[in-house]
């Protein structure tokens, strides 16, 4: 003898049946959807560590390289101009001492912000271990006179050292100038300046002097 259930109770038993998610499936969707969740916020906030770091490194590249632009127009239009301190004592177109000094005479485009400036003036480059920053000094004329007014510029912050090496035409690197057997006036072959950098390590460049004579 068959029994069959009326249709309306056999459609409601199948809507009890699929009705809804059980707890266990809940919980499991929960703990994915935790899991997920979490590993986008940690790839996110990677992409944005990432990202301020190449900003960060940019910016600081585009601040070296701007200092190197400077130190480029200055040393690429040395003269062979010997000057005279504050005492009137004669000084050498380039004066280096293996110290954290180096100074010398340049046709330099610094001088057109002088609106009586001569075409010749005096620049230093000062290296300050203590503060980590390199400046650059200028006077409107290489004869300096007691109370002279100086320029003096930040170049270059966060950096670990500044090194000069100086090339005569005998091709031999000298970590001073001037030679004890040249003239003040003398300028070498060419002119290798070091920077060290926080960020970028020892950055090199080779300046050919347009007046090299020993």
């Amino acid at each position: 003898m068959n029994f069959e259930l009326p249709r309306s109770q056999f459609y409601s038993k199948r809507r009890q049946t699929n009705a809804g998610f059980t707890l266990l499936e809940v919980l499991v969707s929960l703990v994915l959807f935790a899991v997920l969740s979490s590993l986008l916020i940690q790839t996110f906030g990677q992409q944005m560590q990432y990202q301020g770091l190449l900003n960060k490194q940019q910016s600081r590249w585009a601040e070296v390289m701007r200092a190197w632009q400077l130190i480029e127009r200055d040393a690429s239009q040395i003269a062979p101009r010997p000057a005279r301190d504050a005492m009137g004592d004669p000084q050498a177109a380039i004066l280096y001492s293996g110290n954290n000094e180096l100074e010398f005479s340049s046709f330099s485009w610094f001088s057109r912000q002088f609106l009586e400036s001569s075409a010749i003036v005096r620049i230093r480059y000062v290296f300050d271990p203590a503060s980590q920053s390199l400046w650059r000094e200028s006077w409107q004329y290489p004869d300096r006179v007691v109370g002279a007014q100086v320029q003096r510029l930040l170049v270059l912050d966060k950096v670990m050292g500044f090194k000069v090496r100086l090339l005569t035409h005998k091709q031999q690197w000298r970590s001073y100038w001037p030679l004890p057997d040249s003239e003040i006036q003398a300028l070498p072959s060419a002119m290798q300046v070091t920077i060290i950098s926080d960020v970028f390590g020892t950055i090199d460049r080779l300046f050919v002097m347009p007046h090299g004579s020993m």
